[in-house]
């Protein structure tokens, strides 16, 4: 039980789990930037998009969005994603080099994809 009397992890509820994992339209899509007015052209409209995007985009544009607060604001006013939201703004502050950097923001949005994922898949319990 956790301080605050919780067995383990917060359930996730499917519908919440379908909506943040669901795909948005092209207006709300992730935008990767080198830095202002530096575009890469690379894009993820989806949490499990952004998650592969991460792996193929340069680790400085990684730092570039964190320090900003991009991702962060991202994931929480167009995803929808608080928790994940929190996950990625806590990293803002270890000043990692941008490849460590990069590794840490996709382990988390990866792990949260994978939450989210069991929540989907879990069966409902009988009555």
């Amino acid at each position: 039980m956790s301080s605050k009397g919780h067995k383990g992890p917060r359930r996730i509820r499917r519908d919440l789990a379908a909506r943040l994992l669901g795909p948005l339209s092209q207006d709300k899509a992730f935008h990767f930037y080198l830095g202002i007015d530096k575009p890469t052209g690379i894009y993820a409209s989806s949490l499990l998009e952004f998650s592969q995007r991460l792996i193929e985009i340069d680790p400085e544009s990684v730092s570039f969005h964190v320090k900003r607060g991009d991702f962060r604001n991202w994931l929480s006013e167009t995803v929808g994603d608080e928790e994940l939201a929190s996950r990625i703004e806590r990293l803002k502050d270890l000043a990692l080099p941008s490849e460590e950097l990069r590794s840490k923001v996709y382990n988390e949005v990866r792990a949260r994809c994978e939450e989210l994922s069991a929540a989907l898949t879990r069966t409902k319990p009988s009555k």
